[in-house]
């Protein structure tokens, strides 16, 4: 496996990947997406999001195929990460995760907007609990905070 910058032509796949997980994201008891968030998970809208220097994009990849992903916007807003439902517990997201923190300029805290399922994997990244669980049209999350170590 190897992490690398995101290119235009993973946008495709990247939004597959991204797509093929939604029911992690869905409130309890509700499978239906709500029509925002569907939008926001289009390829166009990949593309643009690619396009602005605001966000940092890395995939994590084998040989066949994109099996992470990565997207950390203006340096304090862990946007995506995502890993293949077959490859959870693999340690890609920390991968990701300690790639970004190596590589980028990250502000002194890194905030992430969890879905309740991706928790304790945020809380083994370091991240920590900033507030009570929120609910926004159609969506349960829970706002999450990284301190970044001061050296």
């Amino acid at each position: 496996m190897n992490i690398r910058q995101a290119h235009a032509e993973d946008v495709p796949h990247i939004a597959g990947l991204v797509n093929s997980l939604t029911s992690f994201m869905v409130s309890k008891g509700s499978s239906a997406v709500p029509a925002w968030l569907i939008n926001t998970l289009t390829v166009p809208a990949f593309k643009q999001r690619m396009s602005d220097a605001h966000y940092v994009h890395l995939v994590c990849c084998d040989d066949k195929a994109i099996l992470g992903y990565l997207a950390l916007k203006g340096g304090d807003h862990l946007y995506h990460l995502f890993v293949n439902q077959s490859h959870h517990g693999q340690g890609i997201a920390r991968k990701l995760w300690g790639t970004v923190q190596q590589q980028q300029k990250l502000a002194g805290r890194v905030i992430v907007r969890a879905s309740l399922f991706a928790v304790p994997v945020y809380q083994r990244l370091g991240f920590q609990l900033a507030g009570p669980q929120e609910h926004y049209d159609g969506l349960d999350f829970q706002p999450m905070v990284y301190f970044k170590a001061v050296n």
